[in-house]
């Protein structure tokens, strides 16, 4: 949620807040026949749209209100002062309850990826390493294994454990490479675990690869990720292909 964006749309909805609901006549539309009706209904949707994090925040009819207050040049509710501090408590409020929000989302993301981990464990070939990491052998090989500050090409399948793909090197068509020591902790331990040419299926606790922090909006925080790897190179070595840039 873009705290400070949301806080500048809503500048003209904080600009009428009052506990009145505007008793406009003007009937509502049950169809658009010209191109000025569309483009305003179509900003009433954008603006719903932004709004929508704020459902249980704001009360709608005082956005209308103020919708039109301002738009009409009417006497206003608040002064600018009132503004500005109704301004800043909003956004401070918002921020917390998105803080409170994140943190309760960190916590159950690692509780079940705990709970995953501990189900997972007593299954046939899947095997634990001192951090909590869990890796199963798809694939055996005998060749050399990458070192901490080595790079690497691989390919691989990287999951939620909802089933959400977050990348796919074989739907791409291409493989990855990186240098161990640029990849999360628990990536450069899951692929230091690999002969060259192997494949392992590795369960990541979220505390090893993006922490309380996620990474954008399709790895929350503390979130456990799958990831089907191929070790395909190890740069300097021989028997694999050259490493990917």
């Amino acid at each position: 949620m873009k705290l400070l964006s949301l806080a500048t749309v809503l500048a003209l909805v904080l600009a009428g807040c009052n506990a009145a609901h505007d008793k406009s006549d003007k009937p509502r539309a049950t169809s658009l026949t010209s191109e000025r009706e569309r483009a305003s209904y179509l900003v009433g949707l954008d603006l719903a749209k932004q709004m929508q994090p704020l459902a249980d925040e704001v009360d709608i009819d005082l956005v209308v209100q103020a919708l039109r207050s301002a738009n009409a040049h009417e006497k206003l509710l608040l002064g600018d002062a009132e503004i500005q501090t109704a301004r800043q408590q909003f956004t401070r409020r918002m921020r917390e309850k998105h803080a409170g929000d994140r943190k309760a989302l960190a916590a159950k993301n690692a509780a079940d990826g705990d709970a995953l981990l501990k189900e997972n464990a007593a299954k046939p070939g899947v095997q634990t390493t001192a951090s909590g990491l869990q890796y199963l052998t798809l694939q055996d090989a005998t060749g050399p294994k990458p070192n901490a500050d080595d790079t690497v090409d691989v390919s691989w399948i990287v999951k939620r454990p909802d089933g959400f793909s977050l990348e796919d090197s074989y739907a791409a068509g291409h493989s990855t490479g990186f240098p161990l020591n640029r990849v999360p902790p628990g990536v450069a331990e899951a692929i230091e675990q690999m002969p060259m040419s192997a494949k392992y299926r590795f369960w990541i606790p979220g505390r090893l690869l993006y922490g309380e922090d996620g990474r954008g909006g399709d790895i929350g925080p503390n979130q456990l990720l799958i990831y089907d790897i191929e070790l395909l190179a190890i740069a300097g070595q021989p028997g694999g292909h050259p490493v990917a840039d």
